[in-house]
C-alpha cells in the first residue's frame, strides 16, 4: 500500500515523494505517517491512505459488504519520539452527515462513502455501533454523539 503513494508522486501525478515502507523502518513512531509514506492532507497529521477489503461479515465496528479498494482518511502524524499517536475517528457524526450528504446519499453503510458503526463502548458514529449485522441495516448517524467518533471511507474510487 506504501508503493501505490511512492509510484504516484514518483510519476508526478500527486504532489510530494513518499518512502514506500513502513514508515518506522525509517526512524517514526507511526507505521502509517503523514507526509512520509502516505499524502498529507490540508490538516496537519491528517493523511490518506488506500487499503483493500474483501467481503466483511458480521463485524460490530465496521459496516458489511465488499470494500473493494477503498481510501482512508486518518490522523497519523509524523513523530519520531514518543508514543505512538493514531486515530481512525476524524469526524462528528453530524460532519460526517453533512460531508455524506453532499458528496453520496447520507447513509454512513451505503453508497461510496461509509464510515466505521463505532464499537458501540467508547465510540457511537452511528445507530448500528455495536451491533452485527443484519441488525445494522438501515443505520444512521447518531447526531445525538458530539464527539469526533466517524471516519471517512471512500469506496470502489480506483
Amino acid at each position: 500500500m506504501f508503493r501505490f503513494f511512492q509510484q504516484l508522486g514518483a510519476a508526478g501525478l500527486i504532489k510530494g515523494s513518499y518512502i514506500g515502507t513502513d514508515a518506522t523502518n525509517a526512524g517514526y513512531i507511526n507505521s502509517t505517517s503523514a507526509g512520509i509514506n502516505v499524502p498529507e492532507a490540508r490538516q496537519n497529521g491528517y493523511a490518506y491512505n488506500t487499503r483493500w477489503q474483501g467481503r466483511l461479515a458480521g463485524s460490530t465496528q465496521r459496516f458489511g459488504g465488499n470494500l473493494g479498494h477503498y481510501i482512508q482518511y486518518f490522523y497519523a502524524p509524523a513523530i519520531t519520539t514518543g508514543a505512538a499517536n493514531v486515530g481512525a475517528f476524524t469526524m462528528t457524526p453530524a460532519d460526517m452527515l453533512r460531508f455524506d450528504t453532499k458528496f453520496d446519499d447520507g447513509l454512513p453503510g451505503t453508497g461510496m462513502i461509509n464510515s466505521w458503526k463505532g464499537d458501540g463502548t467508547t465510540t457511537f458514529c452511528t445507530t448500528a455501533a455495536g451491533v452485527a449485522p443484519p441488525g445494522d441495516a438501515g443505520a444512521t448517524y447518531n447526531l445525538s454523539d458530539t464527539n469526533q467518533d466517524c471516519g471517512i471511507f471512500w469506496l470502489r474510487v480506483f
